[in-house]
C-alpha cells in the first residue's frame, strides 16, 4: 500500500518533524527479531497518491511494539501493537475515487457477496457481511426545504425516524394549497401531491426487506388508511448486501431534479450495538452519553453535503484488509465529512479533528503466512 506514496511537510514550511523516545532491537521469543519504541510522534507529515493527499497534524504513538519474520528471503510484519495512539488535525481529501493501491481493498468488497440480514446475535456470533445493529434503536429526524419544486411549489418536508423506525403517517410535505402526503408501495417510496403520485425512489421488486407497504381502504381504491413504514436496520442492510443496484432500483429523475433546488438539515442519534461491513466490524457505544450522533447539512443536496460526528465511541473494533488483521480496543473521536459535485466531478473531504485508539493490535492475516484454508476456518 505504500508504494506509490509521496511523503513531504504539511504546511509547506518544512517542519514536518519525527521524533523517537526509547528505541530498543532485541532478538525475542523464538529469536523473532523485536523492535520496541516508548514513544514515536510526528507532526506536519503530509502524503499524497495521485491526486488523493492526506495531511496529518500530529500522531503519537506511545509503547509500540513490533516483530518481523523471514519469509522468502525478506523480512515483514509479524506483529505490531500499540498502548495508545492519538491523532490531532488530520485530512483526507481527493476526487471521489478509490487510489490504484486502494483497488485490491475495494474489489474485496464488491466481492464480498450477499449476506442474509439477522437479528443481533449473541456475543461471540458470527456476523454477515452486512449487519447495522445501531439502526434498529436510531432516533432523529430529517428536515428539507424545496425550493419551487414543480410538482410541489415550495415545500417543507419532515421525515422522523422513531425507534429505528420511519412511520409514513409521521412525515409531512407542506406547501401552498393542500399539503402532500409521503408513503411507501410495492414500486418505491412516493409523494401523493394534489396533481398526482409521484416517486422519489423505485424498488426493482416486492417485497423488500424491513418495508410494511401502503393499504388501501377498499381493494384497488382510491383511499389509502395507512401510508406504510420502513425498518431501517433490515432496509439498509437488504441493499447495501446487494453486489450492485439492480436494474429499476434507485432514486428516480425527477429526484435528481429536485435535489438541486432542496436545502436539507437533520440529527440521527444512532443506536447501541454491533456494525459490520465486509472485512470490519465493531461494537458503537456510549449513545446514552449522546456520543454516536450524526449531523447532517446541505445548502443543496445536488451541489454539496457535511456529515459531523463531534462524539464517536467504538469498541471491539476489527478489520482485515490486504493480507492484515487489525484489533483496536476502544476508538474515540470527532470527525467531520463533506462531500462537493460539481459537473461531473465530485470531491471529499475527511477531517477528523482528535482521534484516540486504545490496545491497538496488527498482525500479518493466516493466508498470508501460508495457512491453509482449513486452518484459517
Amino acid at each position: 500500500m505504500l508504494l506509490g506514496l509521496q511523503f513531504g511537510a504539511s504546511d509547506g514550511l518544512e517542519r514536518d518533524r519525527l521524533t523517537l523516545e526509547g528505541v530498543s532491537w532485541a532478538a525475542g521469543v523464538g529469536g523473532v527479531p523485536e523492535i520496541s519504541i516508548a514513544r514515536i510522534e510526528a507532526t506536519s507529515v503530509m502524503l499524497r497518491s495521485g491526486p488523493h493527499e492526506i495531511r496529518v497534524g500530529r500522531v503519537a504513538v506511545q509503547g509500540l511494539r513490533c516483530t518481523l519474520e523471514s519469509a522468502e528471503g525478506r523480512l515483514r510484519l509479524g506483529v505490531l501493537t500499540a498502548e495508545r495512539v492519538d491523532t490531532t488535525g488530520l485530512k483526507l481529501s481527493g476526487p471521489l475515487e478509490i487510489p490504484s493501491q486502494l483497488e485490491p481493498i475495494a474489489d474485496s468488497l464488491r466481492e464480498a457477496g450477499a449476506a442474509t440480514p439477522a437479528s443481533d446475535p449473541s456475543a461471540g456470533a458470527t456476523l454477515p457481511d452486512w449487519f447495522l445493529g445501531p439502526l434498529a434503536t436510531v432516533e432523529g429526524s430529517i428536515r428539507g426545504h424545496i425550493e419551487d419544486a414543480q410538482l410541489l411549489f415550495d415545500a417543507e418536508v419532515t421525515i422522523p425516524i422513531r425507534a429505528g423506525r420511519i412511520d409514513f403517517r409521521d412525515a409531512t410535505v407542506e406547501h401552498v394549497g393542500p399539503d402532500s402526503r409521503m408513503g411507501v408501495s410495492r414500486m418505491g417510496i412516493y409523494v401523493d401531491a394534489p396533481n398526482g403520485r409521484s416517486y422519489v425512489y423505485q424498488f426493482a421488486a416486492a417485497p423488500v426487506s424491513g418495508v410494511e407497504f401502503e393499504r388501501r381502504g377498499i381493494p384497488l381504491g382510491p383511499f389509502v388508511s395507512d401510508r406504510g413504514r420502513i425498518d431501517l436496520q433490515p432496509f439498509a442492510e437488504t441493499i447495501l448486501s446487494a453486489a450492485a443496484p439492480r436494474a429499476g432500483q434507485g432514486l428516480t429523475g425527477q429526484a435528481l431534479t429536485l435535489l438541486g433546488r432542496t436545502s436539507l438539515e437533520g440529527e440521527i442519534r444512532l443506536g447501541d450495538g454491533a456494525v459490520a461491513m465486509p472485512g470490519t466490524r465493531a461494537q458503537l457505544q456510549r449513545r446514552s452519553a449522546g456520543d454516536n450522533t450524526l449531523r447532517l447539512r446541505s445548502p443543496k443536496m445536488a451541489a454539496s453535503l457535511d456529515v459531523e460526528m463531534a462524539s464517536l465511541a467504538l469498541r471491539e473494533a476489527y478489520a482485515n484488509f490486504a493480507g492484515l488483521q487489525g484489533q483496536c480496543g476502544t476508538i474515540a473521536g470527532r470527525l467531520h465529512a463533506s462531500l462537493q459535485a460539481s459537473g461531473a466531478e465530485s470531491r471529499f473531504e475527511l477531517e477528523i479533528a482528535s482521534l484516540e485508539l486504545l490496545g491497538l493490535h496488527i498482525e500479518a492475516a493466516p493466508s498470508a503466512r501460508g495457512a491453509s484454508p482449513a486452518s484459517i476456518a
